[in-house]
């Protein structure tokens, strides 16, 4: 039914008391079943102020052009907030026997209180970056789904037929899309960009590389475009606060030449527990510490969010379960 389920977010513990308490006199249950119908009412308005104090607190309070590396193991998903409270995912994870995308993203979303995606943006179509896609689309509502122009995979094609109302963009070098206050600009990506690199049949050559722009702050994110796509782009304006490191931290891509274009403050790089690819590779990291990058990893940290101020970078974790995944 309509209106039957509401996605609220996380409630501090304050809301969680008044509304179990609030819910307790309404029904006239529990303790509160012989209590005299003035004071109920007084009850139930100081609840109904706790909820309306707590509303306007968290519409209010200005958000931070943020992103957050979501830890779905071996794979990406990437959540980007913009300050006029906008939602854009760039991939959605994905691993064999269990759905990223339903049990990992979707959560996280609805503790946030976001019950709607304004863009999906699948970077190619490997099952790690789009397997957990579909089950997603059954979770919430998604505006727009941006894909490139290169053969779609089985996983995006479910995803698709899932989302038959999503207004869908397909993108490749030069395009630019706006999404409010945040603007998105893509440097490589499909058929074309895997050509140029000579890879023709790689999924990762054909990745789009994207960068978000938002409040004089940005963060570049490369998929699993690989050394030969970097080298394509070196003359494009690449410079971001935030790296999303290319291809888990392979060493196939990530070349000194291509972070010292983009020379970001800032790494992000998303990779399983142990993953049996090595990623990331010592060469990687190397590079990173020769340019005198600070490296996140979720694999070390959990889930990373970065917020991007104009005074600066800030970053933490959320709690992280050792060998999760």
């Amino acid at each position: 039914l309509p209106v039957a389920q509401l996605t609220v977010g996380h409630w501090e513990l304050l809301r969680c008391a008044a509304y179990y308490l609030g819910l307790l006199a309404w029904l006239d249950v529990g303790p509160l079943a012989r209590m005299d119908g003035r004071w109920r009412n007084r009850l139930l308005a100081a609840v109904a102020i706790v909820f309306l104090l707590g509303w306007g607190v968290a519409t209010l309070r200005p958000q931070p052009f943020s992103v957050t590396a979501i830890d779905v193991g071996q794979g990406d998903a990437l959540l980007v907030q913009t300050p006029e409270r906008r939602t854009l995912l760039i991939d959605t994870g994905g691993l064999r026997h269990y759905d990223t995308g339903a049990f990992v993203v979707a959560p996280y979303l609805r503790y946030l209180g976001v019950s709607r995606l304004d863009a999906l943006v699948l970077s190619h179509g490997d099952f790690d970056h789009v397997g957990g896609a579909a089950g997603l689309a059954r979770q919430l509502n998604i505006g727009a789904v941006v894909l490139s122009d290169a053969p779609e995979s089985t996983e995006v094609q479910k995803l698709l037929r899932a989302v038959p109302k999503a207004r869908v963009h397909r993108v490749g070098r030069g395009a630019v899309l706006q999404l409010g206050d945040a603007k998105l600009e893509f440097f490589a990506g499909g058929v074309a960009s895997a050509q140029a690199a000579g890879e023709p049949e790689s999924p990762n050559a054909a990745s789009l590389v994207v960068k978000v722009t938002c409040d004089g702050r940005s963060v570049l994110f490369t998929g699993d475009a690989p050394e030969t796509v970097e080298q394509l782009l070196l003359a494009d304006d690449l410079r971001a606060d935030v790296l999303k490191v290319g291809h888990h931290g392979s060493a196939t891509s990530n070349s000194y030449a291509f972070l010292s274009r983009v020379s970001p403050q800032l790494a992000l790089i998303s990779c399983g527990y142990r993953n049996r690819y090595g990623h990331p590779a010592p060469e990687t990291l190397t590079r990173l510490a020769e340019q005198r990058v600070p490296v996140l990893r979720t694999d070390q940290l959990g889930a990373i969010r970065v917020d991007l101020r104009a005074s600066g970078l800030r970053w933490y974790s959320y709690r992280f379960q050792p060998g999760a995944f």
